[in-house]
């Protein structure tokens, strides 16, 4: 009996063993599954930063190229514009008679060459017969205002 007891032993202890052994297997395998689970995870979350970053930086670019085309529609409007402020500018330049220009407060904002001319500067013009008439004027659209 008593070695029938001692194989009976070996053999729990053989089995416990191969339990044992595949316990430690199983333990590993897991380990190894959450590390990869746990890396995955973090691999897809970093690829959704980057895609969220890359979003942001597109519409960053989208609303960059928006601007610079406005941008240079602002320049060709102005462009245009000046163009035809010096044509205008030559045009009111070479008239002979005067013109005088006056701005919403009574202020004269231009007198061209013919009118320099004929009533000198700007100071002596108020002095004038014609720069009472603009005073008066101004003075009766205030009132109607």
């Amino acid at each position: 009996m008593g070695d029938r007891t001692n194989e009976q032993a070996q053999a729990v202890g053989g089995v416990l063993h191969r339990i044992n052994q595949l316990g430690a297997a199983t333990e590993r395998l897991f380990s190894r599954l959450f590390t990869n689970i746990h890396h995955r995870a973090k691999i897809e979350s970093e690829r959704e930063a980057r895609q969220r970053r890359k979003a942001e930086l597109e519409a960053k670019i989208n609303r960059a190229r928006l601007v610079i085309a406005q941008n240079r529609q602002l320049k060709a409007r102005v462009q245009l514009q000046q163009r035809d402020i010096e044509r205008l500018d030559g045009i009111l330049a070479t008239i002979t008679e005067g013109i005088i220009m006056q701005d919403l407060d009574g202020k004269v904002v231009f007198m061209n060459n013919a009118a320099h001319n004929l009533l000198g500067k700007y100071k002596n013009f108020r002095d004038t017969e014609l720069g009472r008439l603009f005073d008066t004027y101004n003075q009766t659209t205030a009132l109607a205002g």
